[in-house]
């Protein structure tokens, strides 16, 4: 059978400042809670830990980055060649017996100086690993700081001959640089596949012969991580290392180092923190102090922590508290934290270059500070309008779960505030009374929607309703029904429904005017609405009894094929810089193999994609381009199949339901076509500076080695568009 087909993309963009990649994700406040499992204050049923900041405050302490030690030492653990090589880690962060490392590093390690006034060429070698945060995050590279005068040398990201850096501009030496640089490329774990160097150690070479002429030239290894995600929410990064290192002038080696005890030219040196950065040491900005009058009283009433001030320097600080233990939880159980805030932080629409501010837990089992989230790593920019607020009350749109750190002991908190390289205006963050409550659930079903592809005029339509009963006790004679554009029928097979603890229940949408039992028909095409709940007396969380979805129904000699909301809910998302995309499978007989027969072949009229774009400066600057790539199928994606650019220009401001549509009727590759495939959405012309990044952060996992995400949600209506 052959059949006509459209492929749509469903992707939210964000576009300004510079590039996200898979961990943070950044929170601002938005007018609705996407979060379907969180709990309302009231239905806690125990503080198992809180801090008012009154009394006897002594056992939390303050810290910085600012001043940090350094990291560089030599290690058995992983050598290109002997039995030692050069490596950016430590072993008190991630798996202990492969060590990692945290936030807001800067490390260098500095070469002793070398005198090229007479020479006519440089090169440098060595072979390197590196495991580190996937995406322009972190990232591992090398400098060279030249000059005549020693006291006032340029500072340069030299380029190297192979391998490539994969990534254009790491998030992690902005932070500390700002516009020092254009941009700050790296080496990092971004890609369709592992990068070889996650793995293996890599032969590097770079020609140093552009700094020939100056006597005082110093080759540097660079490492910076970002203000998230690290060893201890993944203990497979395990840094960055470095072996066989070799610097020839003129053909002749003037410094080596091979970390054995074999060394020309002398020891490297180190530079780390805020003095790499050639930034002055600031006090600790987040500290516990009297409420300012302007906002007394506070909860507590009298003491508070926070930043109390307005610091126009980069600088990232921390508040560490003291140890405490969770208890194992029983069945429907959870831990939640939550916390009173007052803040006036000015929100720009430009991060990276934004406060930063998040509550973060020291988690004893994988060694590293992570923030608190529902879903992921979080972090949270902007103010609340200098009002105490409790935050899991306020506009933000995720609370904070803490089930996975029962059973541990030596769970610690730390408030983490982080200033932007660029001027904002702030003049106060305050916290008081944080909390650990324990909520004893005791009756919860949570409904799921599954819509099918095609959702075509006269295509029977088939919506998977998954029932899962979150709590310890067995529910009985409970009902479930769907709604179609606000009729609402029974679903197959007919209730009521009886769910033990623990178990989940498979039920059907059912058209009552079709002859088939189990399907929808749609009679008309346009944007539908669908939802799906139950029905079950006393569920203690209702925000996860229903199920939304937008279905998209094309005219009845169209069909599509693709994966959405309908078939991925509640992941984390991420962000791509220019030229890079996020990227899905599709196996047509795996979505519905009731339609899509094995045999059968496609023509492919219409790629689309429904958007959400914006930029620093408010809308998606003129002339940029989108680029679909498709890829042949199989386990990774194969040879690039067809690409086409669809060039768009976007009002000011925040516009969402944007449909980028590019005709590949007359494209010969995807006529006929049939079996699986990858597609990429991919931003090429982003504006200065332009990233792209999913809001309002409702994504699945999409790549093979699931390191980009791909996003489906309409930011605008908080609702689900069925297209991709």
């Amino acid at each position: 059978m052959r059949r006509n087909i459209v492929l749509f993309l469903t992707l939210a963009l964000l576009m300004a400042g510079t590039t996200f990649a898979t961990a943070p994700i950044v929170q601002q406040r938005t007018s609705f809670n996407v979060n379907p499992q969180s709990p309302s204050i009231g239905e806690m049923d125990e503080i198992v830990w809180s801090e008012d900041f009154e009394g006897d405050v002594s056992d939390w302490t303050q810290t910085s980055p600012d001043v940090q030690q350094n990291y560089w030492f030599t290690d058995d653990y992983m050598a290109a060649n002997g039995v030692n090589a050069w490596r950016c880690a430590d072993y008190g962060y991630g798996d202990p017996a492969t060590g990692g490392y945290a936030d807001d590093w800067l490390q260098f390690m500095v070469s002793p100086v070398i005198d090229m006034s007479a020479a006519t060429s440089a090169s440098l070698t060595f072979n390197f690993m590196a495991n580190l945060e996937s995406g322009n995050w972190d990232g591992a590279n090398v400098w060279v700081f030249y000059g005549n005068d020693p006291g006032s040398l340029t500072k340069v990201i030299a380029t190297p001959t192979a391998p490539a850096y994969s990534d254009a501009n790491a998030e992690a030496f902005h932070i500390w640089f700002g516009a020092l640089l254009p941009a700050y490329p790296v080496w990092s774990g971004d890609g369709f596949a592992t990068q070889p160097w996650m793995t293996n150690f890599v032969a590097a070479s770079f020609d140093l012969s552009a700094y020939v002429g100056y006597s005082n030239v110093h080759v540097v290894f660079g490492f910076s991580s970002d203000t998230a995600w690290n060893s201890g929410n993944d203990t497979a990064m395990t840094g960055f290392i470095v072996d066989d290192i070799d610097v020839t002038v003129d053909g002749n080696t003037v410094w080596a180092d091979d970390a054995d005890g074999n060394n020309i030219g002398g020891p490297a040196t180190f530079e780390t923190g805020a003095a790499a950065a050639g930034l002055p040491v600031l006090p600790f900005q987040v500290e516990i102090a009297t409420c300012p009058v302007a906002y007394q009283p506070a909860p507590s009433p009298t003491m508070v922590a926070g930043v109390f001030a307005d610091i126009d320097q980069p600088f990232s600080h921390y508040l560490e508290g003291p140890e405490f233990n969770l208890a194992d939880l029983n069945p429907g159980e959870s831990y939640w934290m939550d916390l009173q805030f007052n803040s006036d932080i000015e929100y720009a629409n430009q991060f990276p270059d934004e406060f930063v501010w998040r509550p973060e837990i020291w988690n004893p089992t994988t060694n590293g500070w992570v923030a608190v989230a529902t879903t992921g790593n979080y972090v949270y920019v902007g103010g609340n309008g200098s009002v105490w607020e409790l935050f899991s009350e306020s506009g933000f749109t995720y609370d904070w779960d803490m089930s996975e750190y029962a059973g541990m002991d030596g769970v610690r908190t730390r408030i983490y505030f982080s200033a932007p390289a660029v001027a904002r205006t702030m003049t106060h963050h305050l916290i008081d009374d944080m909390t650990v409550e324990k909520m004893s659930l005791q009756h919860d079903i949570s409904t799921v929607l599954d819509m099918s592809y095609p959702t075509s005029v006269g295509t029977d339509v088939y919506g998977k309703i998954t029932l899962t009963n979150n709590a310890p006790n067995d529910e009985t004679g409970f009902m479930a029904v769907w709604d179609l554009g606000g009729l609402v029928y029974p679903v197959y097979p007919a209730g009521p429904y009886s769910l033990n603890a623990g178990e989940t229940l498979d039920l059907w949408i059912d058209d009552p005017t079709s002859p088939e039992i189990g399907y929808w028909v749609p009679t008309a095409g346009g944007l539908v609405p669908i939802s799906a709940y139950h029905l079950l007396a006393g569920d203690e969380i209702p925000t996860n009894d229903a199920y939304a979805v937008e279905v998209d129904v094309l005219a009845d000699d169209m069909f599509e094929v693709g994966t959405d909301s309908r078939n991925f809910f509640g992941s984390l998302s991420a962000g791509h810089l220019i030229n890079e995309g996020p990227t899905v499978h599709i196996d047509p007989t795996d979505i519905n193999s009731d339609y899509f027969d094995v045999d059968g072949t496609f023509d492919f009229s219409e790629l689309r994609m429904n958007g959400f774009f914006h930029s620093a400066a408010g809308g998606a600057p003129a002339n940029c381009s989108m680029d679909f790539l498709v890829y042949a199928g199989g386990t990774v994606p194969g040879a690039v199949i067809y690409q086409g650019t669809y060039n768009f220009t976007e009002a000011v401001g925040y516009t969402g339901g944007t449909q980028a549509v590019l005709d590949v009727s007359a494209a010969p590759a995807l006529q006929g076509f049939s079996g699986d495939f990858w597609v990429e959405a991919r931003l090429t012309t982003p504006g200065t500076n332009g990233y792209m990044q999913p809001f309002p952060y409702q994504t699945g996992p999409n790549d093979n080695q699931e390191t980009q995400f791909y996003t489906y949600a309409d930011a605008m209506a908080g609702t689900f568009n069925a297209n991709y």
